[in-house]
């Protein structure tokens, strides 16, 4: 089991994350269940993390909007948020709001890399196309329209995450994919992405944390003891 990256938050001057707190976040958290967990991460997330893109008015200024969009297009991800925390270094409540969820997160990183390392199973409901893929063998990612690939699957740390037009679940054995699988790195900066630009080493907004995500690459083969259920 790989952790995400934890990726570099450059702070405005005189803030920062606290380790010794994300360490105390981590040992609450992982005397809790997974489900629990997700339920106060979820909580956390959208109490501290705005559901709106950051836009001109977030900046003050129509251009630093658009180099913060031509940003986000490339990922160049210190370039995306060194803008955004600068806008919220004006309002210090808000700003210790967002360390204080980040530092969360970065327990959160913790307690789910933990949980695919001793949980018996992970979870992805799937439909007939992705099923016959993964009766090839292997798990291989969808070839989207422009006939790119995001390079992976990604099931979930969460039996109870919820994809209503897929029938079938899969319970995968994450202990037989050690040293393969990658746990998601969730953060409370902005992260807009498509699902199809998606690459295997990219964060995502906390607010999607509850999806507690960890992702095989293509390739990965299916390990024996995966159960099928309809």
């Amino acid at each position: 089991m790989t952790a995400g990256a934890a990726g570099a938050i450059v702070l405005a001057e005189g803030r920062a994350i606290d380790r010794a707190a994300v360490d105390r976040k981590r040992r609450i958290l992982n005397g809790l269940p997974i489900a629990a967990v997700l339920r106060r991460t979820d909580e956390w997330a959208r109490a501290s993390v705005s559901t709106k893109s950051p836009d001109a008015n977030y900046f003050g200024s129509a251009s630093i909007f658009y180099a913060y969009r031509a940003a986000v297009a490339c990922k160049d991800w210190p370039t995306v948020d060194r803008p955004v925390l600068d806008a919220l270094a004006r309002k210090p409540s808000a700003y210790d709001r967002l360390l204080g969820a980040e530092e969360w997160m970065q327990a959160f990183g913790g307690r789910l890399c933990a949980e695919a390392e001793t949980a018996h199973a992970a979870y992805r409901r799937i439909d007939p196309p992705e099923l016959e893929s993964c009766l090839g063998g292997t798990f291989e990612g969808r070839v989207e329209d422009d006939l790119t690939r995001r390079g992976f699957k990604a099931p979930s740390m969460s039996p109870d995450l919820k994809f209503l037009l897929r029938k079938v679940m899969t319970a995968v054995p994450p202990d037989r994919m050690r040293g393969r699988i990658k746990s998601v790195r969730y953060t409370c900066l902005p992260r807009e992405l498509e699902a199809r630009n998606e690459r295997i080493e990219d964060a995502k907004s906390a607010l999607n944390a509850v999806e507690a995500e960890v992702r095989a690459p293509d390739g990965t083969a299916v390990p024996s003891g995966t159960v099928f259920t309809a």
